[in-house]
């Protein structure tokens, strides 16, 4: 599957792809080598010299290492350099998006029939290690190509994914997704923007915030009660694609958040958008299933996100103290710092092992809620500790904004709260242990 895509991206990806293996960890006595499914020995990250390092782990082929090679140039060569400018301006530029979708980077865990890459589960999956390495929060790559688009080709008809999926692709489209509402979070059900039925049309009115993707997004897809007099509103629960433009469809204000300063997050009105049905996004009242069903794999990549992460301030915070001089000799010389980093290191390392046994899982289709709430929940909370210890090994400079552990510091702070509130997974996670089925 991954040589397919890789063939696929080739031709676009022109001369940022060697025909070699990226810079591997040096070869480690049998005894620390961990076997691949193809027969290669590939290094687990608690031997590698460093987190980061290209081909690593037992997951991952020669054929994604080339990806990941790719992808790693691309956002250093076309991100990295702007992403400050995008900062002050709360969003990036659409050229970003139609230059990823050049070099095959969106829709690449999408079905080929279905217009998108044709990639597996663990090529898309580097595009998100990739972003976290890179500390370039702004792009919102993984929402649209990997939170939005299942849904339009899971549940969508067969004109919405033509009339969609290849403007997607291509980057020209950009997608995003309207749950959260100003008086429901975490609670789905607690939503209050309807859609009414009018003839064979359906009229939305409602309001969402901290939407994101939603000053540029071109299609959302719209969380609406349609049946209020369902016995439970899970059962009256509809999704609808809304395009941007449509008459009553109404962008507000970016929002001011205190990380994530490139990622543009904005609130979303409707005042009496007329939808035709060709709008509703699957079957009538079906929209909190689909929901249900979607959801492991939005909280899966935020836990890829939060171990990336982490695995970033890491290798960041330990080139500083090797670096930095206090008392005569370097900070990494200094018997309690070097305690700290083991400690830190060892919490990564397993946290990694379980988020790669994550993504087996649900490249199998064997992810569970529970199990991806427990990543979710285990990963962010996880990536906040590192933030804060590493920002402590930077003493003063860590404080600031110019050095990369200070922004993910505020960047990390995010992601125990969106994709369902680490609370919620807790309540999830515990139903599953307390409760018979």
């Amino acid at each position: 599957m991954a040589a397919r895509a890789f063939r696929r991206l080739r031709p676009a990806l022109g001369p940022w792809v060697r025909p070699g293996l990226g810079p591997c960890a040096p070869p480690s006595p049998p005894a620390a080598r961990c076997s691949h499914s193809r027969g290669k020995e590939r290094l687990e990250t608690p031997s590698a010299n460093k987190l980061t390092d290209i081909g690593i782990r037992r997951i991952f082929s020669s054929e994604h290492d080339i990806f990941r090679e790719s992808v790693r140039k691309f956002f250093q060569e076309e991100v990295v350099p702007y992403h400050a400018e995008w900062e002050k301006a709360g969003e990036v530029s659409r050229e970003l998006w139609e230059k990823a979708g050049k070099v095959g980077l969106l829709g690449v865990n999408i079905a080929e029939h279905h217009g998108g890459i044709g990639g597996d589960l663990y090529s898309t999956a580097i595009i998100w290690e990739e972003q976290a390495y890179s500390n370039c929060s702004g792009p919102g790559f993984s929402l649209h190509s990997d939170i939005v688009m299942p849904y339009i080709t899971k549940y969508g008809s067969e004109e919405q994914i033509k009339h969609f999926i290849p403007q997607m692709v291509s980057g020209k489209c950009i997608g995003a997704i309207a749950m959260t509402e100003p008086g429901a979070g975490s609670d789905l059900q607690g939503i209050k923007t309807n859609a009414k039925k009018d003839g064979s049309d359906w009229i939305l009115n409602g309001s969402k915030v901290f939407i994101s993707n939603g000053w540029l997004c071109d299609v959302v897809i719209v969380v609406a009660v349609t049946n209020r007099e369902a016995h439970s509103l899970a059962h009256g629960i509809s999704l609808f694609l809304v395009e941007n433009g449509m008459k009553g469809f109404i962008k507000g204000k970016k929002l001011q958040k205190m990380g994530l300063k490139a990622q543009d997050t904005s609130e979303l009105f409707f005042e009496d958008v007329r939808l035709p049905a060709s709008a509703l996004l699957g079957e009538e009242n079906r929209g909190f299933y689909y929901l249900m069903q979607e959801l492991p794999q939005e909280r899966l990549l935020i836990a890829e996100l939060g171990i990336s992460g982490s695995e970033f301030m890491f290798e960041e915070t330990r080139n500083y103290v090797k670096e930095r001089n206090v008392f005569g000799k370097k900070v990494a010389h200094i018997q309690t710092v070097q305690h700290k980093l083991a400690e830190l290191k060892t919490q990564i390392c397993v946290t990694r092992a379980f988020v790669d046994s994550c993504l087996q899982l649900h490249e199998k289709k064997r992810l569970d809620s529970t199990t991806a709430s427990m990543a979710k929940y285990w990963t962010s909370e996880l990536q906040n500790r590192i933030a804060y210890d590493c920002v402590q090994l930077h003493g003063g400079w860590g404080y600031m904004w110019d050095y990369p552990v200070a922004k993910a510091y505020v960047d990390a702070r995010a992601q125990p709260i969106y994709g369902g509130t680490n609370e919620i997974m807790k309540e999830l996670i515990a139903r599953k242990i307390v409760y018979d089925k």
